[in-house]
């Protein structure tokens, strides 16, 4: 259990502590009358000059589209045709679905799971829907069945207006 505790009443009042005001610069060297004032020097900064590089970096390039981009063992493996991906026109952002795709030694998409989701349910399944039809090209050795993922970038953009009014 908490204990209560009272604070005991001053008995007194409070006493204050005097201020010296006769010895506040005395600690302070004095400056003699020849050198009445600090001379710049002692202000300038000596610090080394500056140069300033020039890089010539290449320019960003800004993402016009939504991408696909395998990891893992699915990277190494290439896809029989190029994917196209929509657009989606949002007012929220829509982040990237990730796909875990299970592929056999002849190229077949044999399972899908969905492992992150976008925040538009119609941005998932037609990440899901795609992933599904993905053929890559063969191993070279038939082997047992591999695991990668796909990350599905969503490019966002903003709705269009529409011709009914907002409530």
């Amino acid at each position: 259990p908490g204990q209560a505790y009272a604070t005991p009443e001053r008995e007194e009042p409070p006493h204050w502590l005097e201020l010296p005001t006769d010895r506040l610069a005395a600690t302070l060297p004095a400056i003699s009358p020849s050198r009445s004032s600090i001379p710049f020097e002692l202000a300038e900064q000596n610090d080394p000059p500056v140069e300033l590089a020039l890089l010539n970096l290449p320019p960003e390039k800004l993402r016009t589209n939504s991408t696909l981009r395998l990891e893992a063992v699915l990277a190494a493996r290439q896809l029989d045709a190029p994917t196209t991906l929509p657009l989606w026109s949002s007012s929220q952002l829509i982040t990237n679905s990730l796909v875990q795709i299970a592929v056999d030694g002849s190229g077949e998409v044999i399972s899908t799971r969905l492992l992150g989701r976008s925040g538009s349910a119609a941005a998932d399944d037609a990440a899901m829907e795609r992933a599904r039809n993905f053929h890559f090209r063969p191993a070279a050795a038939f082997s047992k069945p591999v695991w990668g993922k796909a990350i599905f970038e969503w490019m966002t953009l903003p709705p269009t207006n529409s011709a009914t009014s907002p409530p």
